[in-house]
């Protein structure tokens, strides 16, 4: 932050968005403020995150983040009830495991369908590629026995 003090005018003429005044704001904020709205940074912070955090918005947000990424609706995601690989109950926000995720195909960006968090990780970590997911499938049919046992108290939490 430019901590040198200029007028709004002087501010216009420099072609800055943002100016420093030395003068705390109404809400006692000494901070930048905005060449156009003359609104203090911080403020203005403060009065998109208010709104942001309504439940109205992080929907109409999702649902226009959703459309423009994916091609989908918030409806078609609300609707996805079983992960297309696991078949794990979908839950429609969170962060848990069985949170539903958009699967998509990342060369073409066309949505293949809707998985859970897990396996949707799952893939990206196996970089969606066939070759490596079928070495995985038989890795874990050849190896399954280990020659050593796993120390018990290794296992617990």
């Amino acid at each position: 932050m430019n901590r040198q003090k200029i007028t709004v005018k002087e501010a216009k003429e420099k072609g800055l968005k943002r100016y420093y005044t030395g003068i705390p704001c109404y809400a006692g904020h000494d901070d930048e403020r905005y060449v156009v709205s003359r609104r203090c940074v911080t403020c203005s912070k403060e009065k998109v995150d208010k709104y942001q955090s309504k439940e109205e918005v992080k929907l109409q947000m999702r649902a226009k983040r959703l459309a423009k990424t994916y091609g989908v609706s918030l409806e078609d995601v609300l609707k996805a009830d079983k992960c297309g690989i696991c078949f794990t109950e979908l839950i429609s926000k969170g962060n848990n495991g069985n949170s539903v995720c958009v699967d998509h195909e990342h060369s073409t960006g066309k949505v293949r369908g809707f998985l859970c968090s897990n396996c949707n990780r799952g893939l990206g970590m196996f970089k969606d590629n066939t070759d490596y997911l079928q070495n995985a499938i038989k890795y874990l049919e050849n190896f399954k026995y280990a020659d050593k046992e796993i120390p018990k108290e290794w296992m617990e939490e």
